[in-house]
């Protein structure tokens, strides 16, 4: 059976069953282990996305998520579309996008280069930033502004004191590059103080920041952390990118070291409910055999920011066919950022998907009840389906819907 496992829980897992940890800025590694009661923040700094989520250390040395994850779009790339856009800025819009067109190749190239340099970008050094990039992109910048060298359009364009040529190689100032990871690393580092200021006012002691994903190898996003978090352990594994991996096996051997999790979203189902005029919309009445009731009712399963226990939350719920003759029936499953939606129309309440149960039996005509159990916590939604009467366990499919 494939079993998901969330990037910031593996990361968890990986460094807190791990004794020796290397704290970020430090010389050498030293035995350091996470107790029972001790909570932390995982900072999961990936390519697209950052991450935020807290834990907590039980008895049993399994994991209780605090709060659920939170973060934004100020991944690495981020900073590569900066980089990006200054290049656009420098070459011109028009040689960068026919350049682009015709050598997507080099263009690719030329990323890379940025991306190896990337990580070694430092806070506190005052060293140029060098990059080699094809002289064929050289020379078409030179025809398109009419120079004889590609040196001699760098130094009438405005970026002459920040940049310098040499050869293929452009050596590029170190405010300037610093410049590209700005915006995401302040986004990160005012995220990651709000939670921490929401997790005082709650009465937690945050003590530990674990820095994971591809980003968090770049020195100067570590270097901030650090710097802005004086009072917080700051931990960087070695080739932090591995340790989501890593721990995505331990999690694969034992999912159950995460005992609770926090409910990011509300789930509910689509009801039908008696149709009351003082407060349903007219839009939403039906009549069922002679009886007025009102559709799209959200009846919530689980609500947003719910501490749900692993394996020990259940939602019970009986469903009927429609129809006398119906050998399935479909319970909608939706989700929604609201605390407590009332209908399954409202903004913001989104169609997951639809469960589909199995009654081949047709004999007892709409009299057929079936029990639909669904257990949330796990990282995926586990539905059992019963036979009311007999207990005989019948077919239940899920549907994600894609639209």
């Amino acid at each position: 059976m494939l079993t998901l496992a969330y990037e910031p829980e593996a990361a968890a897992l990986y460094c807190k069953e791990l004794t020796v940890q290397k704290k970020e800025g430090a010389e050498s590694s030293s035995l350091s282990s996470f107790e029972p009661g001790q909570q932390f923040l995982v900072l999961d700094c990936g390519g697209g996305t950052v991450d935020v989520t807290a834990y907590q250390v039980q008895n049993d040395g399994d994991l209780r998520e605090l709060q659920r994850p939170t973060g934004g779009p100020w991944g690495g790339t981020y900073v590569d579309n900066q980089y990006t856009t200054f290049l656009k800025e420098l070459f011109g819009a028009d040689v960068w996008s026919e350049y682009s067109k015709e050598n997507p190749e080099d263009v690719l190239e030329i990323q890379r280069r940025f991306e190896a340099k990337k990580k070694s970008v430092n806070a506190s050094a005052d060293d140029q930033t060098t990059i080699s990039f094809p002289s064929s992109l050289f020379a078409k910048y030179q025809i398109a502004k009419n120079c004889s060298s590609f040196e001699e359009c760098l130094k009438k364009s405005e970026f002459a004191k920040t940049i310098k040529v040499k050869k293929d190689k452009l050596r590029f100032d170190h405010q300037l590059v610093k410049a590209f990871f700005r915006v995401p690393i302040d986004s990160i580092v005012t995220h990651v103080k709000e939670i921490i200021n929401e997790s005082k006012k709650k009465g937690r002691d945050i003590k530990t920041i674990l820095m994971v994903g591809g980003f968090s190898d770049s020195s100067i996003l570590s270097q901030r952390i650090i710097s802005e978090f004086k009072r917080i352990t700051v931990i960087c594994p070695t080739e932090a990118v591995n340790a989501i991996v890593k721990g995505a096996v331990i999690f694969g051997h034992n999912p159950n070291l995460i005992s609770e999790r926090i409910s990011p979203l509300t789930y509910g189902i689509s009801v039908n409910t008696t149709f009351n005029n003082k407060v349903h919309p007219a839009k939403l009445k039906v009549v069922y055999d002679g009886k007025e009731m009102c559709t799209d009712i959200f009846q919530p399963i689980v609500q947003i920011g719910h501490p749900i226990r692993v394996g020990k939350e259940i939602f019970k719920h009986t469903c009927l066919p429609t129809r006398a003759l119906d050998t399935e029936a479909t319970i909608e499953i939706y989700e929604s950022s609201s605390e407590c939606p009332m209908y399954t129309i409202d903004k913001g309440v989104r169609r997951l998907g639809d469960l589909t149960v199995s009654i081949p039996n047709t004999s007892k005509g709409k009299n057929r009840p079936i029990k639909v159990e669904v257990s949330f916590g796990y990282t995926e939604i586990v539905v059992c389906a019963f036979e009311e009467g007999t207990e005989t366990q019948t077919r239940a499919t899920f549907d994600c819907l894609l639209t």
